[in-house]
């Protein structure tokens, strides 16, 4: 018979097949007060004593644990979601910052504002009015202190949004915010922007004059 031998002596496993009497056999040890007992198997010499320590039982323990994180890493459900949501169009992007200013930028501690130019024909207004709703929503999700549209009083047709950022290092984590989701609005309103006639758009730092 294979037997499981603890600190009481060697127990009987009922349900053991006599057949594989004499083999050599590993069984589960069982947990007593969080202390695992020593395991003994029969073999065709004899009763071998095998002892096993909490610590190692731990330690193999967490090392499958790591394996098996790295092996599910690549089915993540945030993957998976990602793969089916559409690609949105790329967003405009500003012109880069003049390279004597660059300097200035890693320091500066003023507040950013951001504008945008959009040209809209008189029957599209309900359109892009609604579809601002949601940029305004956008913007706040990403770090906005304030939003504004305005509306050319000269030339009905242009429009330009107007949102600040803290500083220049927020500023720079704004797209990181931002959302599968919150990129398809802001591409949705990208079609009433102005095209390669029309203002860029631009980006400002608020400067003390003293």
């Amino acid at each position: 018979m294979i037997r499981l031998a603890d600190e009481h002596g060697l127990v009987h496993q009922p349900g053991i097949d006599p057949g594989l009497e004499g083999r050599a056999s590993v069984l589960s040890m069982p947990v007593e007060f969080g202390i695992l007992g020593p395991l003994e198997v029969r073999t065709a010499s004899g009763r071998v004593p095998i002892r096993r320590g909490l610590p190692r039982t731990l330690l193999v323990a967490a090392a499958i644990g790591v394996v098996l994180a790295v092996a599910v890493r690549r089915f993540s459900i945030d993957l998976a979601v990602a793969r089916r949501m559409p690609v949105s169009a790329p967003l405009p992007m500003p012109e880069a910052p003049a390279a004597e200013l660059v300097p200035l930028l890693r320091r500066a501690r003023g507040q950013v504002m951001e504008t945008v130019h959009y040209r809209v024909r008189q029957e599209e207004r309900d359109e892009f009015l609604a579809a601002m709703v949601e940029v305004r929503r956008v913007r706040g999700r990403a770090g906005a202190m304030f939003w504004q549209l305005y509306e050319d009083v000269a030339h009905p047709e242009g429009w330009m949004e107007v949102w600040s950022m803290e500083s220049w290092t927020d500023h720079l984590r704004e797209v990181t915010r931002l959302s599968e989701d919150d990129r398809a609005v802001l591409s949705r309103a990208g079609a009433f922007r102005c095209g390669g006639d029309g203002p860029r758009p631009a980006r400002y730092i608020a400067v003390d004059p003293h």
